[in-house]
């Protein structure tokens, strides 16, 4: 089994694939995962260690977008390693 570098936990696809094109054009040979809910991303995470994890901060249904930010509504995502 592979080890995961980047964590990718974005709901908007576009989002995803930005983060991951990014990712392979500095680190050419780096493994991504992507995952778009809550729900997935605590269950990859029960059982796997990636090195690190971009977090989607407004995700729907994860209580993580209530209170954050601006309240503007802005997506915005936060780097955790």
């Amino acid at each position: 089994m592979n080890t995961v570098d980047f964590l990718v936990i974005e709901d908007s696809e576009f989002t995803a694939s930005l983060f991951e094109f990014v990712i392979k054009k500095v680190i050419p040979a780096a493994i991504v995962k992507i995952i778009k809910t809550g729900a997935e991303a605590t269950e990859f995470l029960s059982v796997n260690r990636p090195r690190s994890v971009l977090l989607d901060v407004s995700l729907p249904g994860s209580g993580s977008g209530s209170g954050s930010g601006s309240g503007s509504g802005s997506n915005q995502s936060v780097l955790i390693s």
